[in-house]
């Protein structure tokens, strides 16, 4: 008995070394971060957009450092496809940037069409090519709307990005699909 206590105890000390060493070097790389590290965002894009009740939207995306190089500025115009959309547009104005206090990447979106805003908290890991966003949606008068969950694939060249919404309490993962968006470098 005293020998498995001694190895139960050996083995618990090490995983705790290890779990510890792992989340030190996330925390060392998450608080190591800047805005320089979504360089990627800079540039012109070409949108194609699904919403999830069969809707399409095709339009152009300009990305670019603004504010004394504190934020990066998206300017996003998309136009609806299909009969019922009639040609619609929407604008989009999203900055990006990286709060120093809390470590962390923030992005703020204000939109016509509806008239609202979506603000989140942005954790990228260049590591693997992905970014997730989490935040909410609120209306033009200032309503709480749903919750927001973006799933970023980068690329060098392409960026897909699946937008969940929810007004439940289910988990992230299983909120249903709104929008899935591709985004590909002008050339």
């Amino acid at each position: 008995m005293k020998q498995k206590r001694i190895n139960l105890t050996a083995l618990i000390a090490t995983a705790s070394v290890f779990i510890g060493s792992t989340y030190a070097s996330a925390q060392e790389a998450h608080e190591n971060q800047s805005l320089q590290d979504m360089n990627f965002l800079v540039g012109e894009w070409i949108l194609e957009t699904s919403y999830a009740n069969g809707n399409k939207a095709n339009g152009t995306r300009s990305c670019a450092y603004t504010l004394r190089d504190t934020y990066i500025k998206c300017s996003t115009k998309s136009i609806f496809a299909g009969e019922a959309a009639n040609g619609q547009a929407r604008d989009l104005e999203t900055y990006f940037n990286y709060n120093a206090r809390t470590k962390q990447f923030e992005e703020t979106t204000v939109f016509q069409l509806p008239v609202g805003r979506k603000v989140g908290d942005a954790y990228l890991d260049k590591s693997n090519g992905t970014m997730m966003i989490r935040g909410y949606i609120y209306g033009g008068d200032g309503s709480s709307g749903p919750r927001v969950s973006e799933e970023w694939a980068i690329s060098e060249d392409e960026i897909t990005m699946t937008m969940r919404l929810n007004r439940g309490t289910q988990a992230a993962h299983e909120w249903p699909v709104f929008i899935t968006e591709t985004m590909t470098k002008k050339k």
